[in-house]
């Protein structure tokens, strides 16, 4: 008899710390891992098409989940979890003990619960072609104290997906786009919807993505940024979403294009 599918809450609670799902598995059922404390990394196998809902709910040590790159429906990248092509991200390893992360720039969906009760997180930026957020999904997520979105358009959102964050933390949003964000349902709850200002780009040729405000740096796509002092001097050079310096006047340099940034 060979096993193919996991079921519905089959490891609720257990007490493993990590997990490889083999190849002949294919189904994987809703909270079939749900609440087990001690899982830290999982290895999804190539055979696995269907997995419902939140498989990994409330994990709260897991750090990790990792998609053989052979499998035809799922994806990972830095330990998150997506569909193949990374138009939805489907899972955020609560136990992550990153504090900021930006959203690839692939993404357009953001699933339900699929960050629910993480707590290491404390800085949000959602790329700009996210266009839906579904229910609950950042729920209890109570250390993010900042937020970017870069859609111009707000995003579309379903019941109460940043349920149990603080209203009042700054949300930066594009400055043409302040108003709509302002009268948009859900995020209009938010009291310190603020404009981006400030950019890093003077010429044609600069990223659109790369921009200034807040003192730092901001890196959604993770391009390749160097930048260098007015003595010459490298300030920093990598493709970190987020860059902080000291205040003062830089050279920016990507994508092959030229600007000046004032921190």
């Amino acid at each position: 008899y060979k096993v193919t599918s996991i079921g519905a809450e089959a490891f609720l609670e257990a007490d493993i710390t990590s997990l490889t799902i083999p190849d002949g598995i294919t189904d994987i059922k809703f909270n079939a891992f749900a609440r087990c404390m001690e899982l830290t990394e999982v290895n999804i196998s190539k055979s696995v098409t269907n997995m419902e809902g939140v498989v990994f709910y409330y994990c709260e040590a897991l750090r990790r989940i990792n998609v053989d790159a052979a499998n035809t429906v799922y994806s990972s990248e830095n330990g998150v979890l997506f569909n193949k092509n990374k138009t939805t991200l489907l899972q955020y390893p609560i136990g992550r003990q990153e504090t900021t992360y930006t959203v690839p720039s692939s993404v357009t969906t953001i699933a339900s619960l699929s960050f629910s009760t993480c707590t290491t997180l404390k800085e949000l930026t959602l790329s700009k072609n996210v266009s839906s957020i579904e229910a609950y999904a950042f729920e209890n997520c109570t250390a993010i104290t900042k937020m970017t979105v870069l859609a111009t358009v707000p995003p579309a959102v379903e019941t109460e997906p940043f349920f149990g964050i603080d209203k009042s933390i700054p949300v930066y949003v594009p400055a043409a786009s302040l108003a709509a964000y302002k009268t948009a349902e859900v995020w209009k709850e938010f009291t310190n919807l603020q404009a981006i200002s400030g950019a890093a780009i003077d010429t044609p040729s600069m990223p659109e993505s790369i921009s200034i405000y807040g003192g730092m740096l901001h890196n959604p796509e993770g391009l390749r940024v160097t930048l260098y002092d007015l003595a010459g001097r490298i300030a920093y050079d990598g493709r970190a979403a987020i860059v902080e310096l000291p205040a003062g006047v830089y050279v920016v340099r990507c994508n092959g294009a030229t600007g000046k940034a004032v921190f």
